[in-house]
């Protein structure tokens, strides 16, 4: 369908506008990117059989959150992610990416900790990143023992912190959640 091929060159175009507008001038990327999330958006729900549909949509959600949109990046990465059939292993770990981050980034830890969990078994080919995903899932627990904590929940909190040393073994907070469940149980 010749439509479909020009509504993906569109969305092509736009992410080459905002790349190069970025490159010169960084002030003119935001709006460029916003009008290419546009685009993206009106491409995906018009043609959802079209083969680019979820690559379009994976790079809309990662663009959503460089736009700090991040409830708006886990709509369209859950989109993606809910599709079927299922995308391929590159697309899932992009969205669920995005999804995690973004939701970390908005203090959803028992969230941003199900999707690091979910992500974790598709960075095997990638040492940093997976290093990333397991100190952001460690933290992502930690702040779970904080929020209990502070809510005067000491049982939940000594789990929560203990909970990094079984899940991320080798977290570099594991010291120190393990010396706050000690302290919240001597309180």
């Amino acid at each position: 369908d010749r439509s479909a091929e020009a509504g993906y060159a569109a969305v092509l175009a736009y992410h080459q506008i905002a790349d190069t507008a970025g490159a010169t001038d960084p002030s003119t990327r935001p709006p460029a990117l916003s009008r290419a999330v546009e685009e993206s958006l009106r491409f995906a729900d018009t043609f959802t059989n079209h083969p680019q549909r979820l690559y379009a949509l994976t790079r809309t959600a990662e663009d959503l959150f460089e736009l700090r949109e991040y409830d708006e990046a886990i709509v369209v990465a859950t989109r993606v992610l809910n599709n079927q059939p299922q995308p391929n292993a590159d697309l899932r770990r992009t969205a669920l990416s995005v999804r995690a981050d973004a939701e970390f980034t908005q203090a959803r830890f028992a969230e941003a900790e199900a999707s690091y969990i979910a992500l974790a078994p598709l960075l095997a080919a990638d040492p940093g990143e997976r290093s990333r995903v397991s100190e952001q899932l460690a933290i992502s627990i930690y702040r779970q023992g904080e929020a209990a904590r502070e809510a005067g929940n000491a049982e939940s909190a000594v789990a929560q912190f203990l909970r990094i040393g079984v899940a991320v073994p080798n977290a570099s907070i594991r010291a120190s959640a393990e010396y706050d469940a000690a302290a919240v149980l001597l309180e």
